[in-house]
C-alpha cells in the first residue's frame, strides 16, 4: 500500500462546540475537553466521546437539571474549575 491510501484525520471534525458546555457539562482546554462533573480529561474532541462520557453521569442529580438552572450550574462549575 502506498502512503496516499492511509486514512487521514482532519482537524475540521475535531472542533469543540460551545453547546456541549450546557448539553454535556464539558469545557474545552488545551489537551481536549474536561468534564465539569468529575473533572476528568477527554483527550479527543468528538461529539460521540462527549455523549459517551455524559451517559456515565446520568444517575447524577446535576444531569437532571434543565433550562436556566442547568446554565447556572454550568457557570458555577466552570468558576470552580478555574479556581
Amino acid at each position: 500500500m502506498s502512503a496516499q491510501n492511509n486514512r487521514k484525520y482532519f482537524s475540521d471534525y475535531r472542533i469543540f462546540n460551545l453547546e456541549w458546555e450546557n448539553d454535556y457539562f464539558l469545557v474545552q482546554n488545551k489537551s481536549g475537553m474536561i468534564c465539569l462533573i468529575c473533572r476528568s480529561n477527554i483527550s479527543i474532541i468528538k461529539k460521540c466521546n462527549a455523549e459517551k462520557h455524559y451517559k456515565l453521569h446520568l444517575n447524577n442529580q446535576i444531569t437532571k437539571l434543565e433550562g436556566d438552572d442547568k446554565k447556572k450550574k454550568v457557570e458555577t462549575l466552570k468558576n470552580q474549575l478555574k479556581n
